[in-house]
């Protein structure tokens, strides 16, 4: 006769129990997986964001010198989004070569401060990325 004691094997209690600490584990990676998704999906919407507005902000740097000021409002559309895209552009004239009518040079506006704001959506989380710079105008 065989003793119980000798006997191989797995009982289903233990089955049970490494099935179910199986099943926590490959939860908690799949919970991983879907946060690092979501949070890739998020970094990309943001990288396009920054580009929109680098891009505008070289546009005005680089283009014709007239500048109006005020704010101007557009939207941009692309496969990770919708981007609103607010340009400000405000005129300066510096004191160190006289204000106004005192203007040593005859140039009221010197430079121009432009700011580029860039709102989006993406995964339910709102955000915007925002780039100032102070571009010079020509004297004549």
């Amino acid at each position: 006769m065989k003793s119980f004691g000798t006997m191989r094997g797995m009982t289903l209690v233990e089955v049970v129990v490494g099935i179910g600490i199986l099943l926590v584990i490959f939860l908690a990676l799949f919970g991983l997986l879907q946060l690092s998704t979501s949070l890739a999906n998020v970094t990309k919407v943001k990288a396009v964001a920054t580009e929109i507005a680098a891009n505008k902000i070289e546009m005005l740097r680089t283009g014709t010198n007239t500048f109006v000021a005020g704010t101007q409002t557009a939207t941009t559309t692309n496969e990770t989004g919708i981007y609103k895209v607010e340009t400000t552009i405000v005129d300066f004239d510096d004191p160190l070569d006289g204000l106004g009518a005192a203007d040593s040079d005859g140039n009221q506006k010197d430079y121009v401060k432009a700011q580029v704001n860039v709102t989006y959506s993406a995964s339910n989380e709102q955000g915007s990325v925002t780039l100032t710079t102070n571009i010079a105008t020509s004297t004549k």
